[in-house]
């Protein structure tokens, strides 16, 4: 297995552990491992640390935008190298949990919290070691939840995901084949050439239109004549038909008078 082969493994089974949608956990994982690259020892430390994470935000009953929103936070304040201000604020809101969490590894109190980051006293790596050192606890709690259908759903997306992803990288390739290049090129130039004979056709009809309108003088006898010798031919076919109709009744009602007849 390729190290992108095993990175996408990782942050596979920590998606379904949190029940996360793939693509968020993979973007929030490259997010963090970027602005806060010096933070953390490995790729794999980031994964665990944003599995933990998603999972106080689930115990918190965070929604996914919330969530998102907050770990987007998180990872800035990773960066600069210590929470506070706005992050601190977003996190609040969305998982009081997760604070608690590094109140409880400093030993301090819930509410000395935004005194002691105003004073830059949560740095980067306090906020890290503070979730590792509480993954028993966040786990027990995540996994005595019960599981929603919403959660559910993500499982089973992320699942079909990865289950569909040779085919569906086969069919990048494709798509990015100088063949299908040339292929898409040659149909994009005849749906041009029909679009123009559709063109030329609309306007030929345009133009018989407006010649008719023009010239309606001399084309209405011409049509009207052409219909009034319709009418009268088909005037002429009903009136034939009507008479052969009315002889062949009077041939089957002489026939059956012949054969009621007893001299016949």
């Amino acid at each position: 297995m390729s190290d992108i082969e095993l990175d996408e493994q990782l942050i596979h089974d920590a998606a379904q552990r949190s029940f996360s949608p793939f693509k968020d956990t993979a973007d929030m994982v490259s997010r963090i491992g970027t602005n806060a690259r010096g933070s953390f020892g490995s790729f794999g430390e980031v994964v665990a640390f944003k599995e933990l994470v998603q999972k106080q935000f689930g115990i918190a009953g965070a929604s996914a935008v919330e969530a998102s929103n907050a770990t987007i936070q998180l990872s800035q304040a990773l960066a600069s190298g210590v929470l506070r201000g706005d992050e601190l604020n977003s996190i609040f809101e969305q998982a009081q949990n997760l604070i608690s969490t590094i109140a409880d590894y400093m030993g301090e109190p819930l509410w000395a919290i935004r005194d002691l980051a105003a004073d830059g006293m949560i740095t980067a790596d306090i906020v890290k070691n503070a979730m590792f050192a509480a993954t028993d606890e966040i786990n027990k709690k995540f996994d005595s939840m019960p599981v929603t259908w919403s959660q559910m759903w993500t499982y089973f997306q992320n699942e079909a995901l990865r289950a569909f992803g040779p085919v569906l990288q086969k069919i990048n390739e494709v798509a990015n084949s100088e063949r299908f290049k040339e292929f898409i090129a040659s149909a994009t130039q005849a749906l041009y050439l029909i679009a123009n004979v559709i063109g030329y056709v609309f306007n030929a009809i345009v133009s018989l239109g407006a010649f008719i309108y023009d010239n309606w003088q001399w084309v209405a006898p011409i049509i009207f004549g052409v219909g009034s010798a319709l009418l009268i031919l088909a005037s002429y076919i009903i009136l034939v038909r009507t008479a052969l109709l009315i002889k062949t009744a009077a041939v089957w009602a002489w026939n059956a008078a012949l054969a009621a007849n007893p001299v016949v």
